[in-house]
């Protein structure tokens, strides 16, 4: 006897519209995520060098201030990328003197520039749009000695970020809280 086998063939057909429309929408939801993800971390990688701008600022200023000494009294000047002679007064008293306080932080809710010597607009490095401003205060306070001879000084240095006028990738987008940095000198 013979058994005779029935090969039993299966349609081979490519896919359906239905199928190829439910891919390509995976696809560009799978892609609009990725450029979200890309964009996002483009815009942190900005803010994070500009917090880092601000911290190395404050550093600056405060190890200017820290060399001065505490018996310095005459103002000294620092240069900017931009080639602007900034004023600095490392001067202090015993109720403090510079740029006002909240609490033990410097205040920024006053004017831009709230003391002549104890404020600054320092122009960071770069050109046209990557040029960005960060507005450097600071406090000097005398702990020990008289106001004419002091022995120690608090020093409160801080720095922050001032917006932008233009539509250029350094305007202020988020809250940047001030970078603070304090430290206490003596001769």
């Amino acid at each position: 006897m013979f058994i005779r086998h029935r090969k039993v063939r299966r349609r081979e057909t490519g896919m359906s519209m239905i199928e190829l429309i439910m891919a390509m929408a995976l696809l560009a939801v799978g892609m609009a995520g990725a450029m979200i993800l890309i964009s996002s971390a483009i815009s942190s990688n900005n803010r994070n060098k500009l917090d880092t701008t601000a911290t190395v600022l404050s550093q600056m200023m405060m190890e200017r201030l820290v060399a001065a000494g505490a018996k310095a009294s005459t103002s000294f000047t620092v240069t900017d990328c931009q080639s602007n002679s900034l004023t600095v007064d490392p001067s202090g008293s015993a109720a403090g003197k510079g740029a006002a306080l909240s609490g033990n932080s410097i205040d920024f809710s006053t004017a831009p520039n709230p003391t002549i010597g104890y404020s600054v607009n320092y122009q960071s490095c770069g050109a046209g749009a990557n040029a960005a401003t960060y507005n450097i205060r600071w406090h000097v306070k005398v702990l020990q000695g008289t106001d004419t001879d002091p022995y120690t000084k608090e020093i409160i240095v801080a720095t922050r970020q001032v917006g932008a006028g233009g539509t250029g990738s350094n305007q202020l987008k988020f809250f940047a809280p001030p970078v603070t940095l304090r430290t206490v000198i003596g001769r």
